[in-house]
Formats: structure tokens, sequence, C-alpha cells
């Protein structure tokens, strides 16, 4: 690879993983998806730069690859933590809101016995 498109092919990467990272803090489901790509991608590289002997490269891409694995498994946890926060707060919302709605039942005026205006004991 020559030097400039080694510079270039770094500048592009950079670009890339800036912009990723924008996006990965926005969603969960973006953050899945960009690591475990990216985890292929890196492991598909590493194994291939093994192939022709470039150990160099193999290091770094299995390192980059190690990386985004760990990523990915940190947002992919997360993701399923969430969900299952949010099936433990639908329950909690349910008996709240089931409090709520006899409170208030309790807390209504209710017709009292008096006598008839008009007629008396």
């Amino acid at each position: 690879m020559s030097a400039p498109a080694f510079w270039l092919a770094l500048l592009a990467g950079m670009a890339i993983g800036i912009l990723g990272q924008h996006f990965v803090k926005r969603s969960v489901l973006f953050a899945c998806w960009w690591y475990g790509l990216w985890t292929v991608f890196d492991t598909v590289i590493s194994a291939l730069s093994a192939a022709v002997r470039e150990w160099g490269w193999c290091a770094l891409l299995a390192g980059f690859a190690v990386f985004n694995g760990v990523q990915w498994w940190k947002y992919w946890n997360r993701r399923k933590r969430k969900r299952a926060a949010a099936l433990a707060g639908a329950k909690s919302r349910a008996r709240v809101a089931a409090l709520v709605r006899k409170a208030r039942e309790a807390g209504t005026p209710r017709r009292v016995l008096r006598p008839v205006p008009g007629k008396s004991v």
C-alpha cells in the first residue's frame, strides 16, 4: 500500500469512526449493529492478514476485533437489561395504577342518608 493511500484510508477510517460514535450515543440498537459488524470485519481482515503472513497487521486487527467484540457485548447486555427493566416497570406501573384507581374511588364523596326536606321524623 502506498503512503498516500495509507493516509487516505486512515483518514476515512477516522471519519467513519467519529460518525459511528455519534450515532452509537443515540441508539443502543445501532451500537449493537455497529460494533458487531466491525468485530466481524476486523476478524476477517485479521485472518486474511495472517494468511499472507502480515503479522503486524494481523495482531493490530485482532486487537481491534477484541475491542469491538467487548463493546458489542456491553451494548448487547445493556439492551437486554433495558428490556427486562421495561417489563418490570410495566408490572409496577400497573400495580401503581390499580392502587391509584382504588384510592380515587375511596376518595369520592358518597351519598349520605339525609331526611327528605319538608318531612319531619
